[in-house]
């Protein structure tokens, strides 16, 4: 009998034992169930909450108060490669690029937006930046200074602001992604020279300007330029190197065309205005395509070693000059040693 009640004994034990198991299985695999739910929930709350890309917090931006009691940007802290300016930090506007911020911000950026209230970019503010594509420029930007842009040689389109009163030295020299600018009005001097050099540009609209400076446009693809009526000098060097272009268009108002100035171009011909005093010596040197120059007025002052140079000129170059028969200063049939011929 005792060895019954054992037996019983023994296999109620052993029921309630597994019973427990089976709770406790079930209560951990509901644990577990809820601890990842938990997991996802703080994994989409962190996504959830990250910064907008198109919106750069004031955190993420060293800056100085400058002389003209606005914001000077320094450096970019961030971690995002498309970058808002912000315009407005510690209650003053944002009015200055230092100079070097793209070196200092490790030139990371594929997109800037610069915010209206930016009126200056200073000499190499963002030089090298060879992962920029696009930027936006404040539309009351008024001074660009030296080297602004150089060597941004992923840089494909940036629209230049009315706004603009000076683009300096070299500001966008290198930048060979960049084949087409419009460039404002009046925004080039002395200081100006060499602005393009080397870049990609292929096309350009010029708007006024008193003088294209010292080697503005050379060693680029041009294949055309016109020259608007209001530039009154082209400056030495201002196209030379730039093997594809063919077409330049000159008009009345010209007075100068400086030394070297279409230098190693692909020209087969140009008309000279009427206005053009001086054409300095070798102005077209290297010019082996050029057949015909044709003048409108008078002879120029000065009209040395057209085509001639090193390397010597071809010997079977045939070089004419056209003069209208009312000009004065040409000589016939021969003038600086190139044959002549009225037009």
């Amino acid at each position: 009998m005792k060895k019954i009640i054992c037996l019983l004994l023994s296999l109620v034990l052993t029921v309630g034992f597994l019973n427990s198991c089976s709770d406790t299985h079930d209560k951990t695999i509901d644990s577990g169930s809820v601890k990842e739910g938990s997991d996802n929930t703080q994994e989409n709350s962190s996504l959830n909450t990250e910064p907008n890309v198109k919106e750069s917090p004031i955190d993420d931006f060293e800056y100085e108060t400058n002389d003209e009691n606005g914001i000077t940007i320094t450096r970019y802290t961030g971690k995002y490669r498309d970058v808002t300016i912000p315009a407005i930090i510690d209650g003053k506007p944002v009015t200055h690029i230092a100079a070097h911020f793209g070196f200092f911000s490790g030139g990371k950026f594929v997109s800037i937006k610069l915010p209206n209230s930016v009126i200056v970019l200073e000499q190499n503010s963002f030089s090298y930046c060879k992962a920029l594509v696009t930027v936006e420029l404040s539309q009351n930007l008024s001074i660009i200074w030296d080297e602004a842009f150089r060597g941004c040689s992923s840089l494909s389109e940036i629209i230049l602001p009315n706004s603009l009163t000076h683009i300096s030295h070299l500001a966008f020299a290198e930048c060979t992604s960049l084949e087409h600018i419009n460039i404002p009005k009046n925004v080039f001097s002395d200081a100006s020279s060499s602005v393009f050099y080397k870049s990609g540009l292929k096309t350009v609209e010029l708007s006024e300007q008193a003088t294209l400076p010292y080697g503005i446009f050379a060693y680029t693809p041009l294949k055309e330029i016109i020259i608007p009526i209001t530039v009154k000098k082209i400056e030495s060097h201002a196209f030379s190197n730039c093997l594809e272009l063919e077409d330049i268009y000159l008009n009345d108002g010209l007075q100068t065309i400086g030394y070297q100035a279409f230098k190693s171009t692909k020209i087969k011909e140009i008309i000279i205005p009427r206005t053009v005093e001086t054409v300095t010596e070798i102005a077209f040197e290297g010019c082996y395509n050029l057949r015909q120059v044709k003048f409108e007025g008078n002879a120029p002052d000065t009209f040395i070693d057209l085509p001639l140079s090193t390397p010597a000129r071809p010997s079977d170059l045939e070089f004419i000059i056209y003069y209208h028969n009312t000009a004065t200063g040409f000589t016939s049939p021969e003038w600086f040693g190139y044959t002549t011929e009225i037009w």
